[in-house]
């Protein structure tokens, strides 16, 4: 089962398309945006990420932008209490959440709404599932977007040139978001291949590193 199939069969509900911009840089300023708009319409906010790296430079931006973003390192039944309640803004990494686990997703706890905003995706699908899992245990409402960019070490290889001229031809400049489900079909496709060449998986503080250690070259 994949990252969109949990969500189509449970409570959470997934953006269409993957947001995705043409540097970090950009990425960072919109998920800042995101977190503020989702705060103001009234739902909790969970940023996750799958490495470290990514983790401290998203909070970062987010944190700067005004938000009162909480770290918790680990995750407990507790956090998830306190992650429902109005106004609620935690940071997390994705290995920090609760193993998948399908009696968990049957009734809808009460509470507030958490929009969980992906800093990256991972070229692992049960990784990417992880976060999906946890948001079917959410209160109805709640939601999962990844939040992307074209200069992040496991995207290079679906930003060839051929994206980047299509880019072009759409007329998209530096600060725009790309919402296309064309292009979201290509990241997935190009993260399934990435997949596939894995040759295992452990700790590593960036996706650099992960793709060093863990991919065959």
């Amino acid at each position: 089962m994949g990252f969109l199939d949990w969500l189509r069969r449970g409570r959470g509900r997934i953006g269409r398309n993957d947001w995705v911009w043409l540097t970090e840089p950009e990425k960072l300023a919109g998920l800042a945006r995101e977190a503020h708009a989702r705060l103001a319409a009234g739902e909790s906010v969970l940023l996750v990420a799958h490495f470290r790296d990514t983790l401290v430079r998203a909070a970062t931006a987010v944190a700067g932008s005004g938000v009162a973003l909480q770290a918790r390192p680990t995750w407990t039944a507790r956090d998830t209490a306190d992650l429902l309640r109005p106004g609620a803004a935690f940071a997390t990494l994705a290995s920090a959440l609760p193993e998948p686990d399908g009696a968990a997703a049957g009734t809808a706890p009460s509470g507030n709404p958490v929009a969980v905003l992906a800093a990256e995706l991972h070229a692992l699908r049960a990784a990417n599932d992880r976060m999906a899992a946890f948001v079917r245990t959410l209160p109805q409402g709640s939601s999962l977007r990844a939040f992307l960019a074209l200069d992040e070490p496991l995207m290079r290889p679906f930003a060839n040139d051929r994206v980047r001229n299509l880019m072009q031809t759409l007329g998209l400049k530096h600060g725009d978001r790309i919402d296309s489900g064309m292009v979201t079909s290509g990241i997935r496709r190009a993260l399934a291949k990435l997949e596939q060449g894995a040759i295992g998986d452990g700790p590593a503080e960036t996706a650099q590193e992960w793709y060093d250690r863990y991919h065959r070259h």
